[in-house]
């Protein structure tokens, strides 16, 4: 993501060359980094993602309003937040991915995730081609993309201070103890 944002997004804007662009691209990746652990500890990790992913999806859009503060332009001030944001959502999935899986799963499962990443990789320098053609185009699709990943751990469960499972009979176990537990709740509220 650094690339993208040094190159086309707001880090290129700021600096008068690229040697900077990437310098403010890294210290970006870099304050994410530091920053990020602080919702895990309030929110947990699957409404921290939720909330990366939302975020990031809202200011590409808020991206597509013209308006211009003289040294730095709303598009570009978005597309630094949105990127700010997508890359603690891509951290943390490497974080909730580990806890969620079981021991003899974990493996397969941030396999799975490091092929999903190569082929992000892949298409990173066609969206800076479509970034060319059509800003606002680009802006939508990244926005959509964002949100509809916000839609998916959404069913999954919590992670924080959770035992981690060791086997697919613990997951199994949680699950249906998640079921219960709802189905309780919901009588309760009936009953209230």
């Amino acid at each position: 993501s650094s690339g993208i944002n040094a190159e086309y997004g707001g880090w290129g804007k700021l600096g008068s060359d690229l040697y900077l662009s990437y310098f403010y691209a890294g210290l970006g990746d870099l304050l994410t980094i530091i920053l990020q652990p602080v919702p895990h500890m309030y929110l947990g990790r699957r409404k921290s993602m939720i909330v990366y992913f939302l975020v990031a999806g809202c200011t590409f859009l808020v991206a597509l309003i013209p308006l211009d503060f003289g040294f730095i332009t709303l598009e570009q001030l978005s597309c630094l937040v949105g990127s700010m944001f997508s890359s603690a959502a891509f951290f943390s999935l490497f974080l909730y991915t580990s806890e969620l899986a079981p021991d003899a799963q974990r493996g397969k499962m941030l396999g799975f995730l490091s092929i999903a990443c190569r082929v992000g990789a892949l298409l990173g320098p066609q969206a800076n081609l479509m970034f060319e053609w059509s800003k606002q185009g680009t802006l939508v699709i990244f926005a959509v993309l964002a949100v509809l990943a916000s839609l998916v751990p959404i069913r999954l469960p919590e992670s924080r201070d959770a035992k981690t499972p060791a086997t697919a009979a613990e997951v199994q176990e949680r699950r249906l103890e998640r079921k219960r537990n709802l189905r309780l709740s919901a009588l309760e509220d009936e009953l209230s």
